[in-house]
């Protein structure tokens, strides 16, 4: 078996491209105003660092959970084209942020701030989006995203959805629709 490596640096204002960090510690780095590009960051963990304005594009960070040893200041993220399927983005603000054409599958987004966030074209599969604030997110042309709009409608205010996929706001009544 071999041990993770630990990084502590500062990555602020860095454009990250084709790195590997796979099962890798970050302990007291700074990423902010940061952007990583076709990296691999699956199941990395984020000790202590800040993440301000971090984005990932066309990357991959499966099993990431961005508060679990951060709880000081939460994270500012943004994802565009990035699997980040089975991470936790729960309590994270990704308010203003962009999370388009993405799989978040079993993602969880549990009291995440996702206002006014850009979630376009996303594969929500099995993703928690409970307690999460909503409003004015953009989920056009997203998929799979199961929210109950009964648990509290002005969490949901403004937000824009497709007319094919509406379909899924009504998953939680468990009805037969034909």
């Amino acid at each position: 078996m071999t041990s993770k490596r630990i990084v502590s640096e500062s990555f602020e204002g860095e454009v990250l491209i084709g790195k590997q960090y796979q099962e890798y510690v970050f302990e007291d780095c700074d990423f902010v105003d940061t952007t990583i590009r076709n990296s691999n960051f699956s199941l990395v963990q984020f000790i202590r660092c800040r993440l301000i304005n971090l984005s990932f594009v066309d990357s991959k960070v499966q099993g990431v959970n961005f508060m679990a040893n951060n709880p000081t200041i939460p994270p500012s993220l943004s994802f565009v084209s990035t699997d980040l399927s089975r991470s936790s983005l729960a309590h994270c603000s990704l308010r203003k942020s962009k999370l388009t054409e993405c799989k978040a599958i079993e993602t969880d987004f549990f009291c995440a701030d996702l206002r006014n966030c850009d979630c376009r074209g996303t594969d929500f599969s099995g993703a928690i989006l409970s307690e999460a604030s909503l409003v004015g997110a953009d989920f056009r042309h997203s998929i799979n995203y199961s929210i109950n709009p009964f648990q509290n409608p002005q969490k949901l205010r403004k937000a824009r959805f497709s007319s094919n996929e509406v379909i899924n706001l009504l998953s939680e009544l468990d009805i037969d629709i034909e």
